[in-house]
């Protein structure tokens, strides 16, 4: 302990006359001490708040950035998926006269090609006629005869040639 402590500790000058508390080096040295100690540590709390906010604020946006760059992924991904699944469907519309899409085998072979090519990306498919009653379908349900015109989706049809909804 002996060595930590500053030769000056017990020093009192006597020669210092009225002036001795220009010359008491213990407490010169004491308030130095507590002043350098104080700069360090106000600058220390300081550094650390505005790491801390810095770093707060760069998280947070590296969130969002990174969620943003998931949703707009996930958004093309399905964009993709339905403009592929868009385009199927036209060319079998395409590739097929209307008499043939009546025809419930050709249309559960079409359906069984789709499958076979797409996997799951087909359920089912059906033959709407322009006022809503659908002629012809294949697939799981009995549905032959149903009649869509007061739908929401086959108004949209009807207007704009095309629907993309939610699962019916």
């Amino acid at each position: 302990m002996a060595s930590l402590k500053p030769k000056f500790w017990d020093h009192e000058d006597v020669a210092a006359g009225p002036h001795t508390h220009l010359f008491n080096f213990r407490r010169i040295w004491k308030l130095a001490v507590f002043l350098m100690t104080g700069v360090a540590l106000i600058c220390l709390v300081f550094l650390a708040i505005l790491d801390y906010r810095v770093t707060k604020i760069a998280s947070a946006s590296e969130t969002v950035l990174r969620t943003s760059q998931f949703v707009s992924n996930a958004g093309r991904n399905i964009s993709s998926f339905l403009g592929e699944r868009r385009s199927v469907l036209n060319f079998v519309v395409r590739d097929n006269a209307f008499p043939d899409l009546q025809d419930p085998a050709r249309l559960t072979a079409i359906l069984d090609h789709l499958r076979k090519a797409y996997g799951g990306g087909f359920t089912d498919l059906g033959v709407i006629d322009p006022f809503g009653h659908l002629k012809t379908y294949a697939g799981p349900h009995d549905l032959v005869g149903k009649d869509y015109s007061r739908e929401e989706w086959f108004r949209e049809v009807l207007e704009q040639g095309v629907s993309i909804s939610d699962i019916f």
